[in-house]
């Protein structure tokens, strides 16, 4: 569920649960994020910052290949970078390299710049989706462009 300054993501969430398919939220817990399966947005409860989050009952789910995990930021880059806001959530609770686990940026197209620092731990993203746009990285050369 989106924070108040992050693109809106309720209309999306009702669709994919009016479509069937599987839903898994992120609830906090001990410093990391889990995932857990949501049936119904009314069953979220407040969690930690006031984010809406699954509830203690919906046991924790691992993340599979094929599961699209869409990630909000502060900004997104060019290179599939990711700034958060700092605390690294995402970047431990993802699963580091899960083939076929797809990581998709959400935010505005103005958090879409050409470039920011990352970090070895930090996670990158596979697309950005916007309000504007789906943007996909160009693949890297990472003999070439290690960063």
């Amino acid at each position: 569920m989106a924070l108040p300054d992050e693109l809106p993501t309720a209309a999306l969430l009702r669709t994919v649960l009016d479509e069937g398919r599987p839903l898994l939220l992120p609830r906090t817990t001990s410093g990391r994020l889990e995932f857990a399966p949501v049936a119904a947005l009314s069953a979220l409860r407040s969690g930690a910052f006031g984010i809406s989050e699954p509830g203690p009952e919906a046991a924790a789910t691992a993340l599979c290949p094929g599961d699209l995990v869409l990630i909000p930021g502060v900004a997104f880059d060019r290179r599939g970078g990711r700034l958060g806001r700092g605390a690294g959530w995402y970047d431990r609770s993802l699963p580091p390299r899960l083939a076929g686990l797809r990581v998709f940026g959400l935010g505005f197209a103005f958090q879409l710049v050409d470039r920011l620092p990352v970090e070895p731990h930090d996670r990158s993203v596979d697309a950005v989706v916007t309000d504007a746009e789906l943007w996909r990285p160009p693949p890297r050369d990472l003999p070439a462009d290690p960063g």
